[in-house]
């Protein structure tokens, strides 16, 4: 840890859910425009973001680091790479020559309510599967949902494994998700994006659930398989996964529910869609398209 000199103050502007449970000790394992990405303790990844459109309950809302053009600037703020320790203390944490205050009070959370879903119809699974249909994208696990044929292994795999999931127990859980894990290549693999839009999927029909029973038969997701193999994944997809087994998602992903319930026409679907789409390479769609598969599972 870098002590020398004079330490640069910065305060975050949001905190996630589950930051304060991991900081006590980190190191920076890479370096995106707009995000800086840390191993944390509980061998999960947190993450420094610019913007809070990325922001997740595993994140630290820093716009004013970047604004100051970290790595690297006049007032001689110490270079950001990879293997930089990062030290948690109470309510700072420190990274090279910077202490980030966090207030704890008031945290992110990335949680649905009903508010975020008052409206959906089965309509909207219509309109989002027509939208998706019509996307010029075709990389990652849309394929699942076109009628050309499978366009790579990992698809192949995807539609395997979809073929041979298995409803069982009592209560009944939906078994052979967790063979998604870590399927595909990037910091979060098409496979886990796929289920944690499928875990939204099914965060929507519980919150519904408690207003229309009618929809109550379809069986959960079995969430300790997921849990089980998480460490076959990215430290990017085990702290997407590991957040959406908890119930919490990207803010992306929260304003993707919102959307998908609030829009009344094919118009507004595009945008939802569009908007989730430029996220990622491919994640966004990936769960796009996890979350289409759930929904047209469920209702």
């Amino acid at each position: 840890m870098e002590r020398q000199g004079r330490k640069k103050s910065f305060k975050a502007q949001a905190v996630g859910d589950f930051v304060e449970q991991i900081i006590t000790r980190g190191e920076v394992v890479s370096i995106h425009q707009g995000a800086v990405n840390i191993f944390g303790s509980r061998d999960l990844l947190f993450s420094l973001v610019a913007d809070l459109s990325a922001m997740t309950a595993l994140s630290i809302y820093l716009p004013a680091m970047f604004q100051d053009k970290f790595r690297g600037n006049r007032q001689g703020a110490a270079k950001i790479r990879a293997g930089l320790e990062v030290r948690g203390q109470g309510n700072k944490l420190y990274l090279a020559d910077m202490v980030i205050s966090l207030d704890f009070s008031n945290t992110w959370k990335g949680t649905l309510s009903l508010t975020d879903v008052a409206g959906f119809t089965k309509q909207n699974i219509d309109n989002l599967e027509e939208t998706l249909l019509a996307s010029k994208i075709e990389e990652g696990f849309i394929a699942l949902h076109k009628s050309a044929p499978a366009g790579d292994l990992f698809v192949r795999q995807a539609q395997k494994i979809l073929a041979g999931l298995l409803i069982t127990g009592k209560p009944a859980l939906l078994r052979g998700l967790s063979r998604m894990v870590g399927l595909g290549i990037g910091l979060t693999p098409s496979g886990d994006d796929f289920i944690a839009g499928a875990l939204l999927g099914e965060g929507i029909r519980q919150l519904l659930d408690n207003t229309d029973q009618q929809n109550s038969n379809f069986p959960a997701i079995d969430r300790a398989e997921i849990n089980g193999v998480l460490s076959k994944t990215s430290y990017g997809g085990r702290a997407l996964l590991w957040l959406a087994l908890q119930g919490s998602f990207p803010n992306y992903l929260i304003h993707t529910a919102r959307g998908l319930a609030g829009a009344v026409c094919l118009d507004d679907m595009e945008l939802v869609v569009k908007t989730a789409m430029l996220h990622g390479a491919t994640s966004g769609s990936d769960a796009l398209s996890g979350l289409l598969w759930y929904l047209r599972q469920a209702f």
